[in-house]
């Protein structure tokens, strides 16, 4: 009965503890900067480097959404800038 009793009780501190530390999603809303990252990199590509670079920082310590599109937002800034630079050199060298 001691055996049946102690389990019943390491169940139920282990599903409260279960309770505790998963409460929820941490910060479901997705980041402001990385939108913005996004969509300088359409508009105005070497832009959104800094914007991308600040959101993903952002995201790292609040652990908000928006990763994914920050990392968009930083491969067509710098696609943008080394397409802006291979344009230059071109243009130099003729």
């Amino acid at each position: 009965m001691l055996v049946v009793a102690l389990s019943w009780w390491l169940v139920r501190r282990s599903l409260r503890a279960d309770r505790t530390i998963n409460a929820g999603p941490a910060n479901p809303r997705t980041n402001p900067l990385s939108i913005t990252a996004l969509v300088l990199g359409l508009v105005a590509g070497p832009l959104a480097i800094p914007f991308g670079h600040l959101a993903r920082a952002q995201i790292r310590r609040t652990g908000e959404q928006g990763r994914g599109i920050a990392l968009a937002g930083l491969v067509l800034g710098y696609l943008s800038l080394t397409t802006i630079t291979a344009a230059v050199i071109l243009i130099a060298s003729a």
